[in-house]
C-alpha cells in the first residue's frame, strides 16, 4: 500500500510504502539504503513534513457540509453530478450544462477569479476513463467534465467563493453552439 503526503496536506514528492509478505525488487542500482532496495539519501525534511501532516487535527472538518453545499449549488445551475455509491466528502465530479466547455470555464475561473478546479480524473490525465459513466449508464462528455476537491482545512466561506465565481463564469460565458 502506498500513501502520498500531498493527499494529507504534506509536502509533494514523499510517500510511504507498506509491504507485508512481499518482496520489493531494486529500482535503481547503487547503495544499500532501505535494505538494498534503493540508493541515495532520504529527504528528511519531507519525511518530517509528512509525519507532521499525519498528526494534524482534522476533528473540526466540515467536508460533508461543503460537499452538500457544492452539490446543491452545481445542480441549481444545471450541472449533472456524477457519483456512484458512497462519496468521500472531499471531491465532486460533475458535467457542465450543455453548450459549456470545461477548458473555457476552468481557464476563466483560474485567471479571473483565482479558483482552481480540474477537468476529468486527476489520476488519468489525457485518458478518457468512463468507469463512472458506464456504471451510471450515462454518456461520457469529457469536454464538459469538471472536478472540484477540497480538504479538511477549507472553509464554507471558501466554498461559497468558488460557487459565486462559478456562477459568474457561467453567466459571462454563454453556451457555445456545436
Amino acid at each position: 500500500m502506498t500513501v502520498t503526503a500531498h493527499k494529507v496536506n504534506g509536502p509533494v514528492g514523499i510517500a510511504a510504502l507498506y509491504l507485508r509478505g512481499l518482496v520489493c525488487n531494486k529500482q535503481i542500482r547503487g547503495g544499500s539504503q532501505e535494505k538494498g532496495i534503493r540508493p541515495g539519501t532520504e529527504n528528511v525534511p519531507a519525511i518530517v513534513g509528512f509525519a507532521t501532516a499525519l498528526e494534524l487535527d482534522r476533528s473540526g472538518s466540515q467536508c460533508r457540509e461543503i460537499e452538500a453545499y457544492i452539490v446543491k449549488e452545481l445542480e441549481a445551475v444545471g450541472c449533472e453530478i456524477n457519483r456512484r455509491g458512497e462519496t468521500s466528502g472531499y471531491i465532486v465530479h460533475a458535467t457542465l450544462p450543455e453548450g459549456y466547455n470545461n477548458t473555457e470555464v476552468v481557464s476563466l475561473l483560474s485567471t479571473k477569479y483565482r479558483v482552481e478546479i480540474g477537468t476529468g480524473s486527476a489520476c488519468k490525465t489525457n485518458v478518457l476513463n468512463t468507469t463512472v459513466y458506464d456504471t451510471l449508464g450515462k454518456e461520457p462528455h469529457p469536454e464538459r467534465s469538471i472536478r472540484l476537491s477540497w480538504d479538511d482545512f477549507n472553509t464554507m466561506e471558501e466554498a461559497k467563493h468558488v460557487i459565486k465565481a462559478f456562477r459568474k463564469v457561467l453567466a459571462e460565458k454563454k453556451p457555445s453552439r456545436r
